[in-house]
């Protein structure tokens, strides 16, 4: 639960405020999954892994992550978007096969709120970064 919403359902702030520096631990990933493959550094926001938690319980299957958090020189060694949300840590892409796998993940990832997602031909990008519209984005595209 995020601070805010401790906050709208009736905690006080000094009781909310005690919640407010506690790590999450992922229940279905591991911290190296998403670290950078350049540094080793792993920046992957609480509230990221919460939603890739909430993402793999629904699909109800191990989901493979390709790339996680990346620093800014891996970024654009390979080519990333110069704003991307894997350097903030609120991005994966997770490699699945299959139309019907791919489409059932996209769905989830729909339904639970991620304001980015991108249908690539190996991956699936899924993010939480803030768009300066304000609306969530879907797109399509060939991998890297």
């Amino acid at each position: 639960m995020e601070h805010k919403d401790r906050l709208r359902v009736g905690w006080s702030k000094e009781y909310a405020d005690k919640f407010e520096n506690i790590r999450y631990y992922p229940t279905f990933f591991k911290e190296y999954e998403l670290k950078c493959p350049c540094c080793g550094e792993n920046e992957t926001s609480d509230r990221m892994y919460r939603m890739l938690d909430k993402l793999r319980g629904e699909y109800g299957k191990p989901l493979f992550v390709d790339s996680g958090y990346r620093c800014p020189k891996h970024n654009k060694k390979i080519k990333g978007a110069p704003n991307s949300a894997h350097m903030t840590g609120e991005a994966a892409d997770i490699r699945v096969t299959g139309a019907i796998r791919r489409r059932k993940l996209v769905d989830i990832a729909v339904k639970l709120g991620f304001n980015g997602i991108g249908i690539y031909d190996k991956h699936i990008h899924v993010d939480i970064g803030e768009r300066e519209h304000g609306k969530k984005v879907m797109w399509s595209g060939k991998s890297k």
